[in-house]
C-alpha cells in the first residue's frame, strides 16, 4: 500500500512523518538527503525515553526518493514510559549516531488534530488491544495490555443502553500477540453468561469503567442479539475513529508475520 498520498513539506534535505499514534504505539518513517539517520526517538522535553533503529522496509519511499534501505519505524509504548516527566511537550525526532537530534517528525494530515501530549500523559498510555467479536467457539474475544504491566488487566465491557459495566479479565495466554509483544493478556466471554439487559445492543469494551477509552484503536463495537440461546450480532463499525487503512496495514503486517512464524515451525 502507498502511503504517499499526502504533500511533501521539505525542511532542508529532511523528510519524515508519524503516520500512526495511539495510547500503545507510534508508527512512521524518516529519511534524509544529507544525514545519516540511524534512530527514531522519543523526548519528553529534553529527556530521551526510547529510541529504534530504522528497521521496517518501505517500498514507497524507497521508489520516491530512489534509495535501498529501511526507513520505517514502530516504537511500542511502555506505561512507564516517561512517567517521571511532568507536563513536558513530547516530540518524535530522527537522530544520528550520537543520538542527537537531526529534525523533528511531523504528523500526517489526517493526526494533526490529535494532541499527542494527550496521548503521553494519560493514564492509559501504554495500554493496547483488539476485540476480536465471536471467534469460532461462539465466545466473544479479544484482547487488552498495559505493556510491561504485571498485574491482571481488569477492562469493562459496555453497552448503549446505559447498563451497569461487565468486569473483564484480561488473562488468557494467546501465542498470536508477539507482534505487539504481549501475551497473557487474552479474554473470552461465554455470550450465555452476558446479562440480559445487554441483549439487542451495541456492546464494547473499554479500558475506563466509564466507557470512554475503547481498548481497540478502530473503536469496534458489535451488535449483540440473544435469540433462543444463541449469538447473532453482527459487526458495527459506525463508531471507528481511526483510519481503517493504516489499521488494515498493522493487520497485513502482523498475518505476514504469523505466516513466517508457521514456516520456521514446519523447519524445525
Amino acid at each position: 500500500m502507498n502511503l504517499l498520498n499526502f504533500s511533501f513539506i521539505r525542511n532542508d534535505d529532511n523528510y519524515g512523518y508519524v503516520e500512526y499514534i495511539s495510547h500503545g504505539e507510534v508508527s512512521g518513517w524518516a529519511y534524509s538527503k544529507s544525514s545519516d539517520i540511524q534512530f527514531i526517538g522519543i523526548f519528553l522535553g529534553n529527556q530521551l525515553v526510547t529510541l529504534s533503529p530504522l528497521n521496517i522496509s518501505r517500498n514507497d519511499i524507497k521508489d520516491k526518493f530512489k534509495i535501498d534501505y529501511p526507513t520505517g519505524f514502530r516504537i511500542l509504548f511502555d506505561y512507564k514510559m516517561g512517567r517521571k516527566s511532568v507536563n513536558v511537550l513530547p516530540k518524535i525526532c530522527a537522530l544520528n549516531s550520537n543520538k542527537e537530534i537531526i529534525f523533528k517528525l511531523k504528523l500526517i494530515s489526517s493526526l494533526r488534530n490529535k494532541n499527542i501530549k494527550d496521548i503521553f500523559y494519560s493514564p492509559y498510555f501504554g495500554c493496547d488491544g483488539r476485540f476480536d467479536g465471536i471467534n469460532l467457539e461462539g465466545t466473544i474475544s479479544g484482547w487488552a495490555s498495559k505493556r510491561n504491566y504485571k498485574g491482571k488487566l481488569k477492562i469493562w465491557l459496555q453497552s448503549d443502553k446505559k447498563v451497569e459495566p461487565m468486569e473483564i479479565i484480561c488473562d488468557i495466554w494467546r501465542k498470536d500477540l508477539y507482534y505487539f509483544k504481549v501475551e497473557d493478556c487474552g479474554f473470552e466471554i461465554n455470550p450465555n453468561q452476558i446479562p440480559p439487559n445487554f441483549y439487542d445492543s451495541n456492546i464494547w469494551l473499554t479500558f475506563d469503567k466509564e466507557g470512554k477509552h475503547n481498548i481497540d484503536p478502530t473503536g469496534k463495537r458489535i451488535n449483540f442479539e440473544i435469540n433462543n440461546g444463541q449469538y447473532i450480532g453482527e459487526l458495527n463499525q459506525q463508531d471507528n475513529n481511526m483510519d481503517l487503512d493504516l489499521y488494515q496495514k498493522q493487520v497485513d503486517v502482523l498475518n505476514k508475520f504469523k505466516i513466517l512464524l508457521d514456516k520456521v515451525e514446519e523447519n524445525k
